[in-house]
C-alpha cells in the first residue's frame, strides 16, 4: 500500500472510529423527566440499534432494519424482521404474523371446548387450521379444499377447481360447474323464490322475492321486472350493452346511453326526489336530492355532500385538480372527522370523539391493549391532530400530548414496519410532551437531550458524556463520563 493510500485509509480508520465512538456514547441515556418510568433509559447507537425502555413504558430492542421489538411488561409485543419481508404480533392470548407469504394465527383458548383456534396459510397454495368450535380444516389449491371462511365469504369448499366450487353468503349459497360457466344460487330466506341458475355467459335467470331477472349473452343483454302482485317497487330495467339502458319502476326513472357514460332520471322517496345525470361519467356529474348533493368536473373541481336517511350523520368533500388538491369531512352523534391535503407535500387531519378512550399512539395514558394496537394498525380513539409537511416533519397532538419528528420521508399517516425500522434513519429530531407538562427533545438519536419535567424539573446530555440535571428545589447536579 502506497504512503498516500496508507495515510487515507488510517484517517478514513480514525474518522469512522470517532464517529462509532461517539454514537456509542451519546444514545447511552438516563432521563428522569419527564420519562413513565423515573429510572428510564435507552442505548442507542444511531438509528442502528437500540435497546432499553422508552419513554411510553415501552421495552426496545432493535438492530435496524433486520429486526425490531416493541414489547410491553405484560408480554404483549410487536416484532418486524427486515420489514416488509415479515412481523409477529402479540396481544393478549392472540398471535399473528407472516413472513413473505406464509401467514399464521393463533387465538385465545374456547373456554367451552378447551381448543384454541389457529390457521397457517402458505400463500395461496395450502392453508389448514381449527376453529374455536373446535373443527380442523384444510386446503390445497386447486385440488380441495374446506374454509370456514375466505376473505368475504363462509363455508368455502372446492375440489379441482374450477371443476368444482361451493361458497356463502350469510343466507345465500352459491354452487359451481366449472366456475363461472355454469351456477346455481339458493337464497334459504326464501326457499323456492330465492333460486337463480347460470350458464355464463350464455344464460342466466334468478328470482328474489318479487323481482325476476335474466341475462342473454353477458354482459350485452340484461332485464329485470317484478313479478304479478308486487307489493313495493314495481317496473322493469333492461340495457343492451353498450348501447342503452332504460329504469321504469314506480320509485325511479333512468335512460343511460352508451351505459355507463351518459345518464339521466330521478328517484323518490319518502323524504323527496333525487335527481342525478352523467354526462358523460366520470367527467360529469350532477345529483341533487334531500339526502346527496353532488357536482363533479373532473378531475378539475368537484364536490359531495350526502347524509343517512335520519339526518343523523353527513359526509362532505371537495377537490380540485384530483387528487392534488381536496378535503373532506365526516360527522355523526358520537365523533366527526376533518382533513384536507395537497398531494404529496401536505395533510393534515382532525378527529374529535366524544367520551374518547385515550390513545397510545400518543403516548398519553397508556394501557397495554391501546399500545399495542396503536403500534401495529395505527389505532385512531380519541381527539387528535395530525399534521405532515413531507418530507420535512410530522406532528401530532392528542389531549395535551404531542409529538414533532423531522425529517419524514414516509408519505403515510401511520407507517406500521416502516415507522420501527426504517424511519429511525431519517428522523434526525424528536420532541415530545405530555399533558401534566413535560417535555422531551431528542437530537440526532440521543446524541444531544434536553427537556424539562412538569415541575419544572430540567436536564441536558451531550454525547452522554456530560450531563447536567436541575431539580425542583433549584439544586443542580453535573456528571461527566
Amino acid at each position: 500500500m502506497t504512503p498516500v493510500f496508507h495515510g487515507a485509509w488510517q484517517r478514513s480508520c480514525s474518522a469512522t472510529a470517532v464517529i462509532l465512538l461517539l454514537l456509542a456514547a451519546g444514545c447511552r441515556t438516563v432521563t428522569p423527566f419527564p420519562s413513565a418510568s423515573p429510572y428510564e433509559g435507552r442505548v442507542r447507537v444511531g438509528p442502528l440499534a437500540e435497546f432499553g425502555r422508552n419513554a411510553d413504558g415501552v421495552t426496545v430492542t432493535a438492530v435496524r432494519p433486520f429486526y425490531s421489538e416493541k414489547k410491553l411488561d405484560n408480554g404483549d409485543a410487536v416484532r418486524d424482521y427486515l420489514w416488509p419481508v415479515g412481523y409477529s404480533l402479540h396481544e393478549k392470548d392472540s398471535y399473528r404474523g407472516r413472513v413473505l407469504n406464509v401467514f399464521w394465527h393463533r387465538d385465545k383458548t374456547n373456554e367451552t371446548t378447551r381448543t384454541a383456534a389457529y390457521s397457517f396459510w402458505f400463500a395461496p397454495l395450502y392453508t389448514q387450521g381449527r376453529t374455536l368450535q373446535g373443527k380442523d380444516y384444510w386446503a390445497l389449491f386447486p385440488f380441495y379444499g374446506e374454509l370456514p371462511s375466505l376473505l368475504m365469504v363462509e363455508d368455502v369448499k372446492f375440489v379441482m377447481f374450477p371443476a368444482y366450487a361451493t361458497y356463502r353468503n350469510t343466507f345465500v349459497k352459491r354452487s359451481y360447474v366449472l366456475w363461472p360457466f355454469y351456477g346455481w344460487i339458493d337464497d334459504e330466506r326464501r326457499e323456492d323464490e330465492g333460486r337463480r341458475h347460470n350458464f355464463f355467459p350464455f344464460y342466466g335467470t334468478a328470482r328474489k322475492g318479487e323481482w325476476r331477472s335474466q341475462y342473454v349473452l353477458w354482459p350485452f343483454w340484461n332485464s329485470r321486472q317484478t313479478v304479478e302482485g308486487a307489493r313495493y317497487e314495481q317496473g322493469y330495467n333492461w340495457m343492451l350493452f353498450p348501447l342503452w339502458a332504460q329504469t321504469r319502476t314506480s320509485r325511479e326513472t333512468q335512460d343511460m346511453f352508451i351505459p355507463p357514460f351518459f345518464a339521466w332520471g330521478s328517484k323518490t322517496h319518502s323524504l323527496g326526489t333525487t335527481t342525478r345525470v352523467r354526462a358523460p361519467w366520470p367527467f360529469i356529474q350532477y345529483e341533487e336530492g334531500p339526502l346527496i348533493s353532488k357536482r363533479d368536473v373532473w378531475p378539475f373541481y368537484g364536490t359531495h355532500t350526502s347524509r343517512d336517511s335520519m339526518k343523523l350523520s353527513e359526509d362532505s368533500s371537495w377537490y380540485c385538480l384530483w387528487p392534488i388538491l381536496g378535503a373532506e369531512s365526516s360527522s355523526n352523534t358520537t365523533s366527526r372527522l376533518r382533513s384536507r391535503w395537497l398531494v404529496p407535500f401536505y395533510y393534515e387531519q382532525f378527529r374529535e370523539v366524544k367520551d374518547a378512550k385515550p390513545d397510545a399512539l400518543y403516548g398519553a395514558e397508556l394501557t397495554n391493549e391501546e399500545l399495542v394496537r396503536a403500534v401495529e394498525s395505527g389505532a385512531r380513539l380519541r381527539d387528535a391532530h395530525y399534521q405532515r409537511v413531507w418530507p420535512f416533519y410530522t406532528y401530532r397532538e392528542a389531549d395535551g400530548a404531542f409529538a414533532f419528528q423531522t425529517l419524514a420521508l414516509w408519505p403515510q399517516q401511520y407507517g406500521g414496519g416502516v415507522t420501527r425500522c426504517w424511519a429511525p434513519f431519517w428522523t434526525l429530531y424528536a420532541r415530545h410532551g405530555r399533558k401534566e407538562g413535560s417535555v422531551d427533545n431528542d437530537l440526532l438519536w440521543g446524541m444531544a437531550r434536553w427537556g424539562h419535567g412538569a415541575k419544572g424539573e430540567t436536564y441536558f446530555s451531550l454525547f452522554g458524556l456530560m450531563r447536567r440535571y436541575g431539580f425542583e428545589d433549584g439544586t443542580v447536579n453535573w456528571s461527566f463520563f
